[in-house]
């Protein structure tokens, strides 16, 4: 039986509205464990079909063949009824093949579950509503003791901002500053860190509160390891959990208002750098948010942002219920063999860089079966950007990749 994969983007604040923001469901073709597995990609203006990182995975055996990648037109603001219509020679023909389940991304998103009902098959995913509610901001502080996350306050309108930003700095070993973050967002966009009131304003009269939706406004450690560790685990119906890896984030800072901005995820290393006992810490903390989330509903994908202060004492930052970015490096590395990995987004490509001028530069240092060790690239988008990661078996194998990687990928940049 094939594997339905559709790794759409749904109910995320601000990110639904970044042009092209659909063709990121096509990273999921590093994680599909066969070739017969079916992929849905989600149809957006110069969509390039197929993928052109495509062939170059195929030769890996990595995706799925052209004939299981389906292009469709789902719109969560429609009726099912409408969005059956707009996608009715796709359903028809998925209704042909033996399906085992559908994998999202997100269990937030109602066209997914919608769409396995309409096929007969099973989710990966506990219901909407406790998807969405796993995923607030605001959710994180209910779950445990405030010792073990940072700490927040919930914002429900523009006024409220401020009156939540006073009570923050009144807090026992508040840390200085702030950042006020959507309680559906991802990847710290409609986020800034602050450190006044006129801060706040700036911020408050740039994004129209509105739009935003509700907020959190929490304490901001500017001193805390930018290694940030990020662990994943996934929750069965059943209530098993396990978990699959912890790594450390690649953090860019990206300036808000001439100052200090949000750290945005780049990409991952795993393993982990951090010692045994700082892991064990994080193992602790997340287990007992694990058990939370089971008793309230949830299961599935979840991944859990923390930090490592100077102390060596560890905050809980978020929960991801949903695939975080370095799966997308984690289950090509673990079906190869490889316990090592680097993931990183690649920007600002030369305009005349397509797929195939990228696979000529990396040359041998391409991935292929047998190797020990390798780069996959993947999320390609000629002239802008791509997604990269470095696998290998050894500490010592992947950084020697990642160093002549880097030179290429210097030569191809603008």
């Amino acid at each position: 039986m094939a594997k339905l994969f559709y790794h759409r983007i749904e109910n995320f604040n601000r990110l639904d509205a970044i042009k092209g923001i659909e063709g990121y469901c096509k990273r999921v073709l590093t994680m599909t464990s066969s070739l017969e597995d079916i992929v849905l990609l989600d149809w957006y203006e110069d969509i390039v079909f197929p993928p052109p990182e495509l062939a170059l995975l195929n030769k890996m055996g990595l995706g799925v063949k052209e004939e299981n990648l389906f292009v469709v037109k789902f719109d969560h603001r429609k009726s099912w009824h409408d969005n059956h219509l707009n996608n009715k020679d796709v359903i028809e023909a998925l209704k042909k093949k033996d399906l085992e389940k559908l994998l999202p991304f997100t269990g937030k998103s109602t066209i997914a579950h919608l769409l396995a009902q309409e096929l007969g098959i099973p989710i990966a995913s506990c219901p909407a509503d406790i998807a969405v509610w796993a995923e607030d901001k605001s959710t994180l502080p209910l779950l445990t003791d405030q010792d073990t996350v940072t700490r927040r306050f919930l914002c429900r309108n523009k006024q409220g901002v401020l009156a939540k930003w006073e009570k923050l700095q009144k807090l026992p070993g508040f840390p200085g500053m702030g950042v006020i973050k959507n309680c559906q967002s991802a990847s710290g966009l409609g986020s800034s860190v602050v450190r006044d009131k006129e801060d706040i304003e700036l911020f408050l009269g740039t994004y129209d509160f509105g739009e935003l939706g509700e907020a959190v406004i929490e304490e901001w450690y500017h001193d805390a390891d930018t290694r940030a560790p990020s662990i994943n685990a996934f929750i069965k119906k059943d209530g098993a959990a396990k978990e699959l890896f912890i790594s450390d984030q690649i953090l860019e800072e990206k300036v808000d208002f001439g100052k200090e901005g949000t750290r945005v995820h780049m990409g991952n290393l795993k393993p982990s750098t951090y010692p045994e006992d700082v892991q064990g810490k994080i193992r602790t903390i997340t287990l007992e948010l694990i058990e939370k989330l089971k008793q309230n509903g949830y299961w599935g994908p979840v991944g859990f942002d923390t930090i490592v202060l100077p102390d060596n004492s560890v905050r809980v930052v978020e929960i991801n219920p949903r695939v975080t970015g370095p799966h997308y490096g984690f289950r090509p590395a673990e079906r190869f063999g490889c316990g090592y990995f680097r993931l990183r987004n690649e920007e600002n490509l030369k305009k005349e860089i397509d797929i195939h001028r990228l696979e000529t530069a990396l040359g041998g240092l391409i991935f292929s079966p047998g190797k020990s060790a390798g780069y996959i690239p993947f999320n390609f988008y000629s002239g802008k950007k791509f997604t990269g990661v470095a696998i290998a078996k050894t500490f010592e194998e992947r950084n020697e990749l990642c160093k002549e990687l880097d030179a290429v990928l210097e030569k191809i940049k603008r």
